[in-house]
């Protein structure tokens, strides 16, 4: 212990005694350890983590798929969901859940929309997170009959009803319907993902279809002794059974489950988190490069010291032993400092998702296992980058110093390894830097899309209709109107609109007939996007009809003329390119001809989720909102002052529509169609700072081991400077070598760059993965910050003077 003691006080001295050289590797020490702890905590969060309740890794989701139709995943409809609840036996229970809007009005405050859960009755007593005020709902609270009753987050408690315990036992309007509250759960439950509140599903099957109705979620905790495996092929036999006794509406449907943490995150989003943890690794290493650098430069120097120890009767494993423990007091404290970097990337991080919707448990700290891994990652690098240059250092005897002292061969000895290590930095950050690069290409695509309408000076909010206030397609489509007309009588609204859905944050989808056309099945005739809109949406988007005209106001109410609008890309593809006024276009043989009364420009549909391809399909159809049964819609202002004025506006003419009908998501129409590429800017983002703090480690260690290397070689270059040697002659020497690492570097960087870049597709946007001007613009930045940083210590040997050089 004594021994471990006095190396630490040693490894202390060190330190300060090269604070220059200290402070380079405790910084770098710091980035790498910095960018794998916040890796770390993101993918330990997405990942591993699950849901804090009981026994959370036997919960399973139990779904629903059609392969043949390619789809993999679908919801349980709820005749099918007591078929499977009542037939299997590998879990305790099943439950089911949906989530939705939840309007709520009633009390004293304003009427809110808040994210909810509509439950069985069991869900959470069976996720065994028990009520911190009041109670959960009871097993007869379910189904037909059942009254209508909500349980509170902890956070809707708090701030809307003052966190009073008189809350428990009040009536409110949920979605139009009289509920009582009954209890509020605990600080921080939000499941399935940061639910407000959760109200009881009261549906009648026996008033449903074989698969109508809202499709569940079904969650089931496999029994204890049971695997996963026989669930799953239980449930796979039972879905075959349901098949075989509802042939009709259950063909080629199957039953299989995923365990519940891996089935809430998106597989793209999986894959992601996988690579920002594979390139933090990648700096790391290059950041073990560079202290291993460090170290075996400061080994070389002192190998007259430990050459002197050795003869003096100090064990090779004595040396080697306070060797390690400078390097890991080195670790240790670049370890402290790469805590400070996660801390700071994991805030900035939670801070730019806050409004992303995840599940409650996905939050990014630095809790326990967060802090074990970075430990052990602090330790293996200290480890990792001294044992080499600890190993070099206690081998050396006084004979062999001398004699190398004499030749000048110590360095050359050393610069085969350094020079492997060099190279392997730049391979991996021109990797990095690869995959970096082509995130920025994608930031700047989507700076630059071409929308197709004007974004600028438009409010927009959404709202929901249910069928407790607004019982058919025809009270909603009054409500619309009476809105719309509130709000032309608004100072300050130039245009107002409803619609399905906005301009560039997707778009629905239907498949449509064209007259004149001739398709051979249903799956042939094409699919389209499709929105419902009312009259004043072209004017309030900015989208003049190239041909035609807008929808008259009387097409868009609920009687009007079966009329629709087309854009150009529709009539490009499946009208021949011309002739579309007056043509007709169904949704199906069971729907009525629409006549086209006009053409508008092509509209961006969004830049959709990870995944989704390249440059999206513009080809789309209009329809009249009347046409729709539309119950959740957005509502769009435009105005020539700031759009945020109007605000007001909308509030009052809904407000004076429906008193308890409340707004949400009100943002500005270029808000909205922002929010569409907000994974893309954040992973693209973080690729970005990767591949920065790549090329930045990177050049700092190219230019310590050529100033290593001049420091060394001063005096064979002072010698060929006495004996005529030019500075260009000097120059060339020392950078030739620069280049060829530099060259050998960037030729292994390309081959890691395209092993990135492939799974990296699935982020990227009007980009593509072998974009040459990324792949030949990164060589020639790696080449030339690496030129930049070589140049100094190389111009330091042209200026090397041959009489003091052969003194040293």
């Amino acid at each position: 212990m004594a021994g471990f003691v006095a190396d630490l006080r040693h490894g202390l001295r060190m330190l300060v005694r090269t604070p220059l050289l200290s402070v380079v590797a405790v910084l770098t020490v710091g980035l790498g350890v910095g960018g794998v702890t916040f890796g770390f905590s993101v993918m330990y969060a997405t990942l591993y983590r699950g849901p804090p309740v009981r026994a959370a890794e036997r919960l399973m989701l139990v779904m629903e798929a059609r392969p043949e139709a390619g789809v993999e995943r679908m919801r349980v409809p709820i005749h099918d969901y007591l078929d499977l609840r009542d037939a299997q036996r590998s879990f305790e229970t099943l439950e089911g859940y949906y989530g939705g809007t939840v309007n709520l009005a009633g009390d004293d405050g304003p009427p809110e929309r808040y994210q909810g859960a509509f439950v069985t009755a069991g869900l959470l007593e069976m996720l065994g997170v028990p009520a911190e005020l009041g109670r959960t709902f009871a097993e007869d609270e379910g189904g037909a009959g059942a009254p209508p009753l909500v349980v509170l987050s902890h956070r809707v408690w708090v701030n809307r009803f003052g966190g009073e315990r008189a809350a428990l036992g009040r009536t409110v309007r949920v979605n139009g319907e009289t509920a009582e509250i009954i209890g509020v759960m605990p600080d921080g439950f939000g499941f399935p993902m940061r639910q407000d509140l959760w109200v009881n599903i009261r549906t009648d099957p026996a008033t449903l279809e074989r698969r109508g109705g809202t499709g569940l979620q079904v969650v089931g905790r496999v029994r204890e002794g049971v695997g996963a495996r026989a669930a799953i092929e239980e449930l796979a036999a039972l879905g075959r059974r349901i098949e075989a006794a509802h042939p009709e509406e259950n063909e080629g449907i199957t039953v299989t489950a995923q365990p519940f943490t891996e089935a809430s995150t998106p597989t793209q989003a999986r894959m992601m988190v996988g690579l920002i943890m594979a390139m933090v690794l990648g700096v790391l290493l290059v950041a073990c490069a560079n202290v291993a650098n460090v170290l075996m430069a400061r080994a070389v120097v002192r190998e007259r010291e430990v050459a002197v120890r050795t003869a003096l009767g100090a064990g090779r494993w004595r040396v080697v032993r306070q060797l390690l423990t400078e390097a890991a007091v080195l670790g240790v404290v670049g370890g402290v400092v790469g805590l400070g970097v996660a801390w700071t990337a994991i805030t900035l991080l939670e801070a730019s998702i806050q409004d992303i919707q995840r599940p409650y448990w996905i939050v990014f700290t630095l809790d326990a296992p967060v802090l074990l891994f970075t430990s052990v990652v602090t330790l293996a690098a200290a480890v990792g980058a001294g044992t080499w240059p600890a190993l070099r250092a206690s081998g050396a005897g006084v004979d062999g110093v001398l004699r190398d002292e004499s030749r000048g061969s110590s360095s050359l000895r050393v610069s085969r390894l350094t020079s492997a290590l060099v190279v392997g930095e730049l391979a991996v950050s021109c990797g990095l830097m690869i995959a970096g690069g082509l995130t920025v290409r994608t930031l700047m695509e989507l700076n630059r899309l071409d929308l197709g309408f004007d974004a600028e000076r438009v409010m927009t909010a959404r709202l929901g209709l249910f069928e407790s206030d607004y019982p058919d397609a025809a009270a909603r489509s009054r409500f619309y109107h009476e809105l719309l007309d509130r709000l032309a009588a608004e100072p300050g609204v130039d245009a107002a609109a409803v619609t399905s859905v906005l301009p560039g944050t997707g778009q629905g989808g239907a498949r449509v007939e064209v007259d004149g056309e001739v398709y051979d099945s249903p799956a042939d005739r094409p699919r389209t996007g499709a929105s419902w809109v009312s009259a004043g949406f072209f004017e309030t988007m900015g989208m003049e009809p190239v041909e035609g005209r807008a929808f008259l106001r009387s097409e868009s109410e609920r009687e009007g003329q079966p009329v629709v609008v087309v854009s150009r890309s529709f009539v490009d593809r499946y009208m021949r390119g011309s002739g579309a006024l007056g043509r007709q276009v169904r949704l199906g043989p069971d729907s009525p001809w629409l006549r086209v009364v006009g053409v508008v420009p092509d509209v961006h549909p969004g830049v959709g989720p990870f995944g989704s391809g390249g440059e999206p399909a513009r080809d789309a159809i209009y329809l009249p909102l009347g046409q729709s049964d539309l119950a959740f819609a957005s509502v769009a202002v435009r105005t020539s002052g700031p759009p945020a004025a109007t605000t007001g506006a909308l509030r009052r003419a809904v407000s004076a529509a429906d008193p308890n009908l409340p707004l949400y998501w009100v943002r500005t129409l270029r808000e909205a169609v922002d929010e569409t590429a907000s994974f893309h800017r954040i992973f693209g983002g973080l690729f970005a700072i990767v591949a920065l703090a790549a090329l930045f480690l990177s050049a700092v260690g190219l230019y310590g081991v050529i100033d290593f290397s001049v420091a060394n070689r001063l005096r064979e270059l002072g010698v060929r400077k006495a004996m005529g040697a030019h500075g260009g002659d000097v120059l060339r020497l020392v950078m030739s070598r620069v280049v060829r690492q530099l060259a050998l570097g960037v030729l292994l960087g390309v081959a890691i760059g395209v092993g990135l870049a492939v799974p990296l597709a699935a982020t990227l946007y009007g980009v593509d993965v072998w974009d040459p001007l990324v792949y030949g613009g990164i060589a020639a930045v790696l080449t030339a910050t690496g030129l930049a940083a070589a140049m100094v210590p190389a111009l330091r040997a042209v200026r090397v003077d041959p009489v003091v050089a052969l003194r040293v």
